[in-house]
């Protein structure tokens, strides 16, 4: 009894309770499950919900605080009651994890086969793409090129081919959802995962068989605001010639070939079937007078040269405790391209000066090589190539997560065709726009960008006629035919615009040019329609304008081009009339209060300097 009391007393008084509170160093807030352990102890603990702890310790004791994209720290336990503590966030932390499907993982704790890479070893070589990044970088995946066209489509292989008869293309996620890498700026990535094996592919089902590429791009961090600048110098060179006779050898090789004749052909020979090449070299201005030729030109060489070649890219990101954003010069050049332009016309007039400004941006995001025209429209209502190709900047969505509600509004109204419950046909296209389109503009084809006729959702083997001009342009199938939920993308901003932007801008400055002729008539080829030239400046200017309503229609271009412009478009004559007086075929007419919009009787209660716009 007197033994064992003092030791009693002693362990009562060596060990106590630890409480305290962790909280991040930079917002302030509390963190979750941090891992909390008495170094040289089994004992250990993690915070709660609210970033609360309680550990048994006693003095001397070192508490170990650590969690995944935090620095550890250590505290020793000495005669506080409490002991809170702050993690500083740490970058280098996030090396510990990569991205699978379910999100992530401890690259220790993996037991899939999955490869990394991060931004850090990707800045070690730049390249042009994000499969030319992925070159090399991780075993059992091979990137090649099989055409030699500039910018030829590279193929990505995991662990070799699995079918002789389906695509062995991996299933490519940006950022959580189903996209293409073609047209991604590797400036823009944080890091890539690929996903090898079954293990790691299981959420992904048949469409992760061939293997999965993870992509995660850069985000604004909560830690505060980043300007980040990145530039690229190279000179291409060509790294062989192909050796090709000259032009005396190629002239001894046809006169072989005659003599052969004779001796391989002789009837056809005697016949007349064959001619000496000698008597068609009697040209003074290619031969001299002995048929021997004037000149030997290697065009190899007047044809190639070193190209030079310059990328500029610059991001800023930054966030704070609640949200984080991120904002690419693409966007950024693309959206002052336009503010430009609108400011350079009405209300403002700024002019010639702004027109100046709009074509220089417009032509700095066409130069950059980073945006492109997609092949096919049915691109447009495509979610696995949201954010790639010519779609410049969207607003996004996410199927069954933050479905788009644009779908609803642009089936017909009661006809059975949709998955949706709700068909409201509030927007569909007037008949005289849509003749309006020239003869052979395979956009006003059917199911281009709109249609007449559809199946029943109750029978896809049968197909009604709608008995109007719906909107296909937009047209999610998936979501109007079996998931009434969709994750297509609303664009903001296109390349097609960016080109008509720069047509216009710089036609107002220094007249049609080859550059702003061949800017509209990239649209026009794919449109299957002739290519424009020789207009006068106010002819190009008004061909511009009607391939903008054209191109960009229901996309909400159009009544801002009016307001800029004062000027609408006739569907009917073809031409433009005044924007106030202007009657639409379906019998509205424009009146000048309509140049702006009524402001809101709760922004006029709030302000009482606000007048209200005139007409309203």
């Amino acid at each position: 009894m007197y033994v064992l009391l003092p030791f009693q007393m002693i362990s009562a008084q060596t060990l106590k309770e630890i409480k305290g509170k962790v909280r991040d160093a930079v917002t302030g807030d509390p963190v979750s499950q941090v891992n909390i352990i008495v170094r040289g102890t089994n004992r250990g603990i993690a915070t709660n919900s609210t970033g609360e702890y309680s550990i048994q310790a006693k003095n001397g004791d070192v508490l170990v605080f650590s969690i995944v994209g935090y620095e550890n720290k250590e505290e020793t336990v000495a005669n506080q009651p409490s002991l809170d503590i702050t993690l500083t966030p740490g970058v280098s932390k996030l090396d510990e994890v990569v991205v699978v499907g379910y999100g992530t993982q401890k690259k220790s704790d993996l037991t899939g086969a999955v490869g990394s890479v991060k931004r850090s070893l990707l800045q070690q070589r730049p390249a042009a793409t994000v499969a030319q990044e992925l070159a090399g970088r991780i075993p059992g995946v091979n990137v090649s090129v099989n055409s030699g066209r500039p910018g030829g489509k590279p193929t990505i292989r995991i662990r070799g081919n699995s079918s002789i008869s389906i695509t062995n293309d991996p299933l490519y996620i940006v950022d959580g959802v189903i996209s293409s890498i073609e047209f991604l700026d590797p400036n823009n990535i944080a890091s890539i995962e690929v996903l090898k094996d079954a293990s790691s592919t299981a959420i992904y089902g048949a469409r992760g068989s061939n293997g999965v590429v993870l992509v995660t791009t850069k985000r604004g961090s909560r830690a505060g605001g980043k300007v980040e600048y990145n530039t690229e110098i190279s000179i291409g060179k060509l790294p062989k010639e192909i050796r090709v006779l000259n032009s005396k050898e190629f002239f001894q090789l046809e006169d072989i070939s005659y003599q052969n004749a004779l001796k391989y052909d002789t009837a056809g020979w005697r016949a007349g079937a064959y001619q000496d090449p000698k008597l068609k070299r009697t040209n003074p201005l290619l031969f001299d007078a002995s048929g021997n030729p004037l000149y030997d030109t290697d065009w190899q060489k007047e044809t190639m040269q070193d190209a030079f070649t310059q990328n500029h890219n610059i991001s800023v990101t930054g966030g704070d405790a609640k949200s984080t954003y991120g904002v690419y010069l693409g966007a950024v050049k693309s959206l002052l391209s336009s503010v430009y332009l609108t400011m350079a016309g009405f209300p403002l007039q700024l002019g010639a000066a702004y027109y100046q400004k709009a074509a220089d941006k417009a032509s700095e995001v066409m130069q950059s090589n980073k945006y492109s025209l997609f092949n096919s429209y049915n691109d447009f209502h495509n979610p696995a190539v949201d954010n790639t190709g010519e779609n410049i900047f969207q607003v996004q969505f996410t199927a069954l997560v933050l479905p788009s509600l644009w779908q609803q509004a642009i089936v017909p109204y009661n006809k059975g065709i949709s998955a949706y419950s709700g068909q409201s046909g509030a927007i569909f296209a007037d008949v005289n726009f849509v003749n309006s389109f020239e003869s052979g503009d395979k956009r006003a084809q059917e199911r281009q960008y709109f249609y007449t006729k559809y199946t029943l959702h109750s029978n896809r083997s049968v197909t009604i006629e709608l008995g109007n001009r719906y909107i296909y342009k937009l047209f999610d199938s998936l979501a109007q035919n079996s998931t009434a939920s969709s994750g297509l993308n609303w664009t903001l901003m296109r390349f097609p615009e960016i080109l008509l932007i720069y047509a216009e801008a710089s036609n107002e400055v220094a007249g049609p040019t080859a550059a702003s002729y061949e800017a509209v008539n990239k649209i026009r080829r794919r449109a299957l329609l002739p290519e424009l030239s020789g207009l006068t400046k106010d002819k190009f200017k008004e061909a511009i304008w009607r391939e903008s309503f054209h191109e960009l229609c229901f996309e909400n271009k159009s009544w801002f081009n009016m307001v800029r412009l004062r000027k609408a478009y006739n569907v009917t004559t073809n031409n433009f009339d005044n924007y106030v007086g202007h009657k639409f075929s379906y019998g509205p007419v424009l009146k000048e209060k309509e140049l702006l919009f009524p402001i809101p009787t709760s922004a006029m209660q709030t302000n009482k300097n606000l007048v209200q716009n005139t007409g309203y």
